[in-house]
């Protein structure tokens, strides 16, 4: 995988994301709105990791050609269309939606008190609703792509809790642009991605600023 990445939210409280982004030789980026967690951001990655809001965003169009998100659940419902068409704006290919939903299994929505800090409580499919509203489209019409994202997720998620209730529902979590081709969702990297961002958020009290 390479080309440039947009992370949101925990991006770069340790640097290592980043980094080993980098050594992958994505040309990733964060952007952080809690002020608390952009304070933490080793000094040698300020200028990759922006103190930003996700509703307006410093980036010209398309600069990015994915986005990973996983912000969007801890804004308020009024705000959701205007932060989506943002990730639609500068996007060229497509976004991983990796926000907190209501239809994530209880048993690691309670051990991880994941709950805590969100202000939009809405399933995958009332997700999806508004990523299409906003322009994008369900990138995982294909079930051989969406067969491979679920074997990734099953093994990201071995020896601990299942996120998602079953491969149909992580259908909802990958959105493209209209012209763009159905991705391959074998890389690696994506699955390392998921595996530290769930453990940024597993174990731990977070402070939210939205």
């Amino acid at each position: 995988m390479t080309g440039k990445l947009l992370w949101n939210r925990n991006t770069g409280a340790n640097g290592l994301t980043l980094q080993r982004f980098a050594r992958k030789k994505v040309d990733a980026w964060g952007i952080e709105y809690s002020p608390y967690i952009y304070a933490r951001t080793p000094a040698a990655w300020r200028a990759r990791n922006i103190y930003g809001d996700v509703r307006k965003l410093p980036f010209d169009d398309g600069f990015f050609d994915f986005v990973y998100e996983t912000c969007l659940c801890y804004l308020p419902e009024a705000d959701l269309d205007t932060a989506i068409a943002e990730l639609f704006r500068v996007c060229r290919v497509g976004v991983f939606f990796g926000s907190i939903t209501t239809d994530m299994t209880k048993e690691v929505i309670e051990a991880y008190e994941l709950f805590e800090g969100v202000q939009t409580f809405s399933t995958l499919w009332e997700w999806s609703e508004r990523f299409v509203r906003n322009g994008f489209r369900v990138a995982t019409a294909d079930f051989r792509v969406l067969q491979r994202a679920w074997k990734i997720e099953v093994e990201v998620n071995e020896g601990d809790f299942a996120w998602y209730p079953d491969m149909e529902s992580m259908r909802y979590c990958f959105y493209v642009m209209p012209d763009a081709p159905s991705p391959g969702c074998s890389s690696r990297l994506g699955a390392t991605a998921i595996r530290r961002e769930r453990r940024g958020r597993n174990g731990r009290k977070r402070r939210y600023g939205v």
